[in-house]
């Protein structure tokens, strides 16, 4: 099972992490041998001791860049600061702004539901009544994105929902509420009735 953390848990990216059920058929899919340099100085005689004599769990063998910065320390000090609870509040809350999203675009007559909220994200245009063409509304929603962001208060991403351009707002920043949710379907309704007085429709 892959873990990417990146996403909900905020960390940097390149965090991540595979559970496996069978660790030494890991081991022996990758390993760093022969690395001489690596082997653990067998144990001192007399009064030395030295910690570095011994190498502790060789996580070597598990990880292309051996030297690597400690990427986990990201995920240990975010999960210590909220905790499990904490996350899973946040995950909740998210997973509503979507839906909240869905509901707001239902009850608005210029805007279409492109795909029902998956996770936290929520599909969808504006489509007024008095334009059919897919073009048209392609080019008229890829704008309303690029003047929202311009304005700086919501700044959706976008995708394609069976070719149609979608304004795709995805919940992940921890500090996202229901009235960030309110204020993106805001934002794009001001931006979309400002576009059509400027084109006297």
């Amino acid at each position: 099972m892959a873990v990417d953390p990146h996403k909900w848990m905020a960390t940097p990216v390149g965090c991540g992490a595979a559970f496996v059920r069978d660790g030494e058929l890991l081991g022996r899919s990758f390993t760093m041998e022969p690395a001489e340099y690596l082997e653990a100085q067998p144990p001192s005689s007399g009064d030395l001791d030295s910690p570095f004599e011994e190498l502790g769990y060789e996580f070597h063998h598990f990880g292309v860049e051996m030297a690597a910065p400690s990427r986990g320390l990201a995920v240990w000090a975010l999960l210590k600061e909220v905790g499990t609870t904490g996350l899973a509040a946040r995950v909740s809350r998210h997973l509503d702004c979507a839906r909240r999203v869905a509901d707001r675009v239902r009850q608005a007559e210029e805007l279409e539901l492109l795909a029902e909220p998956v996770l936290s994200i929520c599909c969808f245009r504006f489509h007024p009544s008095a334009i059919a063409e897919e073009a048209r509304l392609d080019a008229l929603n890829a704008e309303i994105v690029r003047r929202v962001r311009a304005r700086g208060r919501s700044i959706p991403s976008t995708t394609r929902i069976g070719g149609r351009f979608a304004i795709r707002p995805c919940f992940i920043n921890p500090r996202s509420t229901l009235a960030d949710a309110d204020a993106l379907v805001e934002e794009v309704l001001a931006v979309a009735r400002l576009l059509s007085v400027e084109a006297g429709t």
